[in-house]
């Protein structure tokens, strides 16, 4: 095998929890040309990689030039870990003698000369494992020679001295607690107002600071949180690439989120994390679990006996005071 094409197309959280499949497929094949198909916002993470030899962004072409760039690869095998009709017309395009790729929709059958029907729906492993699945079957044997496992994500030093040029900048001492409390909607999520009650007592308990992250969709609503709790409650505003919030992960004492794609880039990064989820398997942790963490701690709102709860509502029903009880502790024990 000497050209592998392999795509992750959809959001961060996926992409991390694929970085396992990519460094597999460098084990199996220590000398092919393996190129990562991606979105746009997580090439960075990539490219990081120092075993992938090239990354496209399946949004910086149009549809024409990107099989255009496929095909003059010459790969030998498509490897697609996320599929969708765009994918699976360039899996057909590369002229790949090998595609592999998940049997879920009808055009997959008519795609994929390997394949798998994964039912990734019934949530009964983690997404990296079912990405996993997917690579060991261009060769069963060389796949289960291979034992060692990878998750880690790599910053460059501008990242880091970023950070550490924020927290000077802010006077923010060593350690801190750093917190980013939106989702992309994949996941079940708190209110602000819960939020501000979190990050308030976590001040009170901790007696540490507190910077709250946010893109610029969010900024405006976390300039409000942090504003209302007042002294030792910081903003960091990250437009740039996400390594560089990675930069400021690394040199927290503990990161917390919902479950989100900034939850397993900290983990990647080998932070302690605390991770907000819901029972629900398909939201869950046996499904969405983070991998690389130093230590990881779940919180559970419904998990709790009888606890009702409406999974088309975005926030959870039924977050409560020992609820946020447990995150505090949680928080606290990983210090």
């Amino acid at each position: 095998m000497q050209r592998i094409v392999i795509s992750r197309t959809d959001k961060i959280g996926d992409l991390v929890l694929s970085i396992a499949s990519f460094y597999r497929l460098r084990q199996m094949y220590p000398n092919a040309e393996i190129t990562v198909l991606v979105r746009h916002y997580n090439a960075d993470i990539v490219r990081n990689l120092p075993y992938i030899n090239q990354v496209l962004c399946i949004d910086d072409f149009s549809e024409k030039e990107l099989i255009l760039h496929i095909q003059k690869l010459q790969v030998d095998a498509f490897v697609a870990l996320y599929s969708d009709v765009v994918i699976m017309r360039l899996a057909r395009a590369s002229g790949a003698k090998i595609r592999i790729g998940n049997y879920s929709k009808w055009q997959s059958f008519f795609t994929y000369n390997k394949g798998l029907r994964q039912k990734r729906s019934e949530s009964i492993k983690n997404e990296c494992d079912y990405n996993l699945d997917l690579v060991r079957l261009l060769d069963v044997n060389c796949f289960d020679a291979c034992k060692e496992a990878a998750h880690k994500v790599y910053l460059q030093a501008e990242h880091i001295s970023e950070a550490e040029r924020f927290l000077a900048e802010k006077k923010i001492e060593k350690p801190f607690i750093l917190i980013h409390p939106f989702t992309g909607g994949s996941g079940k999520n708190i209110t602000d107002a819960q939020y501000f009650l979190l990050l308030d007592e976590l001040r009170a308990e901790l007696k540490l600071p507190i910077v709250v992250s946010a893109s610029h969709a969010e900024l405006e609503r976390t300039e409000v949180i942090a504003k209302s709790l007042g002294e030792g409650v910081f903003v960091y505003y990250n437009d740039r690439s996400i390594l560089f919030l990675g930069g400021l992960i690394t040199l927290a004492r503990v990161f917390s989120a919902p479950s989100t794609g900034t939850l397993h880039l900290a983990a990647a990064l080998g932070a302690r994390v605390v991770g907000l989820y819901a029972k629900k398997p398909s939201m869950s942790p046996t499904r969405w679990g983070v991998k690389g963490a130093e230590k990881a701690l779940y919180i559970i709102p419904d998990e709790v006996p009888n606890a009702q709860e409406n999974y088309k509502h975005k926030n959870f029903d039924s977050y409560d005071f020992q609820t946020q009880k447990t995150w505090v502790e949680a928080i606290k024990s990983l210090l």
